[in-house]
Order: C-alpha cells, then structure tokens, then sequence
C-alpha cells in the first residue's frame, strides 16, 4: 500500500508544492544537520566541538503531568543534550502548563523566550492555518493511510516549512491513531448517533461534523466532564484513551467505537529565534538529539501508552468495544469536510483532494 500512496500522491504534491512555492505558507525549516561543522583535523584529533562554546540553557514545556510519557521523553532528550555537550547545553522541562496556555507558550516560542513545546494539529493551526488539514473529518480513511501520508517527503517537507514563517520549526510528529467515541449506548451505524449528547471540543469543524450525525453536540468544560457524565447531562466524548483512563470517564460510560474521523497528531516544535541565534555546533546538537531521541521516544511511548490504556479500559475498565459501519459514517459527514475544505488556501485544498482520490 505505500509504494502505491507514495507513487500517487507524490506525482499529484509535486505539482501542488512546485506551485505553491510561490504562494504558500511560506518560509523553510532549515536542513538539519547531523554532526557538528567542525574541521577535519579537529575530528581527527577528537576534539571538543563545544570547547570554545558558552553554556546553553533551554525552556522545554507541555501541558501533561510530570508522570506523562511527554514528560519521560523530554527527559530522556534533554539527559541526552547534557551528556553530548559536557554539561554545556542544559534542557530545563516545565510540565503541567506552568509556563502558560498552549497558545500562550507559542507566543513565547515566536518571540525567543521558550525553546520548545508539543502541540496539537489543532492548536498549531492558529498559527500557521495551513495546519488545519489535519482537523478535517474523514479525510483520512484508516491509520495505515495517515501514516503513508505522513511519510510522503514532499507533504511533509511542505507542513514543516509552512511553519517557518510563524517563527516555528516543525520537527515531526507522533500520535498515529483517531479519537474514539465513548458513550452510554452502543453506536454501530449512523443512525445510533442521534439525539447523542456528546461532548466535543469547541471547535466549529468537530460541532459541524457531529451535528451532521444528528448529534446534540455539546462544549461541556472538560473539569465539569465527570460530574455531566454522572448526571446525563452528557451521554459520550470524542478523545483518545489515555485521557478517558486519567480522568476516569469509563465509570459512567459503557461502549466505545472507532469511527476514524479525527487524526490526532502532536508536533514537536522549537523556537526559530532561539535556533537561529546558536553557534553551527549546537544547531547541530539540536537537530541530532530532537530528531534522534525525542521525536522516536514520543512516537514509541505515545503509541504504547494508547494501545495499553485502551486494552485497560477494555478489560478492566468495564468498557466494550463495538464495530461501527465507518464507511457509512464517514460518508455522512463528507459535506462537512468538503465545506471546510474549500475554505483552505489553494494549495491546501489541493493536497486535501489528492489524499482524497487514494
């Protein structure tokens, strides 16, 4: 299947992103480089590339606990920063959102303050508004699409140097599953979704996309989730597992199904300033341990830590697992993706149609 998305999709990107080099996003993530510019004699003679260099400390944030894999990975990412540069380059890690809303912490990113940060498709869109491919409904058909596109170089050269204009540079992703949908009664066909109370984020793309499965779609604050569930106040919620078993909504739900609506990737982003004003070395440094530690830590512990909650809610959670008709669902809301889809910049819709077509 991915010699085949490869081959398509790319004969389409090339002549969307050879024209949309004049008109897109913009900007381009600089090359990452693997090793450090030191001259050969100095490798020959093994020395210190950071020798001559002052010491670097960077703010690393997320919005998780300190017990989050997000939290593990960074950790693992900046012990290895410390260790490559002899203690030179120091990654600090603030968790739990302490230095800011989401939003806030790329304002900071933009302007040189924070270093680095994990953000939703979602969240990065009102930055870089291309980004809200990623919050279209049903416009991927299963995971194992997501991902060929997601490896496609030119979709995601393209994404990542969409980015640069906004200050930011986009490393990767991680997060290759959908949002499920838990509710009170099982949902199998298009039908069992109306008069469904259920709880969305408030973005206009997901309340459009649930009424048109007759939902009673509703912005329930996510800290008042637990009790509405309790009180009917809301019958389900759209997320992913690991947020279902945290705050323990399994108590007052019963099914779950995968109606493969909502991708739900996570990017790894630094601050173009900050990057922009380091010596080559630690450019190189960054780009190293970024895109050979934390990017594969994220991915690695993000994709256990779904399926393993999933299995828990499952066999311990009181959870049960129904088979939805996706193809039925997904053409019902295929209005929706269309009309959001329209009202992305050319390029955009452009890619969108060719992910489409596959």
């Amino acid at each position: 299947m991915r010699k085949m998305m490869k081959r398509t999709l790319s004969a389409g990107l090339a002549a969307v992103l050879a024209m949309s080099s004049l008109t897109g996003c913009g900007g381009g993530k600089k090359e990452a480089k693997t090793e450090a510019p030191v001259s050969s004699d100095a490798k020959a003679q093994g020395a210190d590339p950071y020798a001559d260099l002052e010491p670097v400390t960077w703010k690393f944030t997320h919005s998780q606990s300190a017990e989050h894999f997000q939290q593990v990975a960074l950790q693992e990412f900046a012990d290895y920063m410390n260790e490559k540069s002899g203690g030179k380059f120091t990654i600090e890690i603030f968790h739990s959102g302490t230095l800011g809303t989401e939003q806030e912490v790329i304002e900071s990113m933009q302007t040189g303050s924070v270093a680095g940060t994990v953000a939703a498709a979602s969240l990065l869109a009102n930055f870089v508004p291309c980004y809200n491919l990623f919050a279209l409904p049903a416009l991927f058909k299963d995971t194992e699409q997501f991902k060929t596109v997601m490896a496609d170089e030119e979709f995601n050269s393209k994404m990542t140097a969409a980015c640069a204009d906004a200050g930011l540079l986009n490393y990767g992703y991680y997060q290759n599953f959908f949002r499920e949908i838990y509710t009170k009664t099982p949902i199998e066909k298009v039908e069992d979704f109306t008069a469904q109370k259920i709880r969305l984020m408030a973005s206009d793309i997901m309340l459009d996309t649930f009424q048109a499965l007759n939902c009673n779609a509703t912005t329930t604050a996510w800290t008042e989730l637990y009790s509405a569930l309790q009180l009917g106040v809301c019958d389900g919620l759209d997320h992913v597992s690991s947020s279902v078993r945290a705050m323990a909504f399994n108590e007052n739900l019963k099914y779950v199904c995968e109606p493969n609506l909502f991708v739900t990737p996570m990017f790894v982003l630094v601050s173009q300033p900050m990057y922009d004003k380091l010596p080559e070395a630690y450019k190189a440094l960054v780009d190293d341990g970024i895109n050979n530690v934390l990017v594969p830590k994220m991915q690695e512990l993000a994709d256990e830590a779904h399926a393993a909650d999933l299995e828990w809610l499952l066999s311990e959670g009181g959870l049960t697992m129904t088979e939805c008709d996706v193809e039925a669902i997904q053409a019902e809301v295929a209005g929706v993706r269309d009309k959001y889809i329209e009202k992305q910049e050319d390029w955009v819709q452009e890619l969108a149609k060719e992910i489409l077509a596959q």
